[in-house]
């Protein structure tokens, strides 16, 4: 996307990925940047905000200023499609139903204190997802993830959406539920958890792509980058990539990232048991 953002701001747009701290370092030095709107941070919630709540650093990411969000990633169950047959389940409720009585115990994730941990925290406390803590199997990225429950090593798990589709299609998987109600644009047939019935993880429940800024940058900065992020999304290329790619592109405005940076800070503590998370991490 950033080609063509530069084409709409006129100048050239530099992307510096700072690695290190799970997210926190980059954050960190963006947050500390000179507020002048030349300087704009990219992270996704849930995931660095929940890093943010785990690693608890020297600096309070609420003071960032949103600027857009422009993408998701949903979040699926997966599910592997011999456990499935074996113990017949053929839906998100029968999923949930053979954790509860003891038919699945295993669940794969990202590593410990990732927003896939915490996804499955959330979904055991609102769908009654019931494993045991030990029985969540995590994996260093989604890949692995993924793998894992296609291969039959661990039965069920989280994935992204685009990312397991080459396992579906190769019927090495199956996805009984998107975790968000937006729904999918890689299953647009598959039915969301809100559609079943169960309690609505949004702010969770997908990875939303976001921009901010410094504190105490000018909002006149804010809005020009804002309207060059919109002009960037409705970009004929920019939607054909997203089409083809079965992306969920979108714009939406300040307003949306902040108050999804507020939603992630202030639920996730609340359903979540942070300093058990930070006695996995640190053990």
């Amino acid at each position: 996307l950033v080609p063509v953002l530069s084409e709409k701001l006129g100048v050239e747009v530099q992307i510096n990925n700072v690695p290190g701290a799970a997210s926190m370092r980059g954050t960190s030095q963006a947050l500390r940047a000179d507020p002048d709107g030349y300087t704009m941070l990219a992270f996704n919630p849930p995931s660095s905000p929940i890093s943010y709540l785990v690693n608890q650093p020297d600096f309070d990411l609420t003071r960032v200023r949103g600027v857009a969000g422009y993408a998701i990633a949903p979040a699926v169950a997966t599910l592997n499609p011999g456990a499935a047959d074996e113990n017949g389940i053929e839906s998100y409720g029968d999923l949930i139903a053979a954790y509860q009585d003891g038919t699945l115990s295993a669940f794969a994730g990202q590593s410990i204190g990732s927003y896939f941990q915490v996804m499955a925290l959330i979904m055991k406390s609102r769908h009654g997802l019931d494993f045991d803590s030990e029985n969540y199997i995590a994996y260093d990225g989604t890949g692995p993830a993924v793998e894992a429950v296609a291969s039959g090593e661990v039965p069920a798990g989280i994935g992204i959406d685009t990312a397991t589709l080459s396992f579906t299609e190769a019927d090495r998987l199956r996805v009984p539920a998107i975790l968000t109600s937006e729904g999918s644009a890689a299953y647009p047939d598959k039915p969301t958890v809100t559609d079943l019935g169960y309690e609505n993880m949004d702010s969770v429940g997908q990875v939303t792509r976001c921009y901010w800024m410094p504190p105490e940058t000018p909002q006149e900065r804010i809005d020009t980058m804002s309207s060059a992020i919109e002009e960037m999304i409705n970009d004929d290329e920019v939607q054909q990539y997203a089409e083809e790619a079965g992306q969920q592109v979108f714009y939406r405005g300040p307003d949306y990232a902040d108050e999804l940076l507020d939603a992630n800070l202030n639920e996730i503590p609340e359903e979540v048991d942070l300093e058990s998370i930070r006695e996995e991490v640190n053990n």
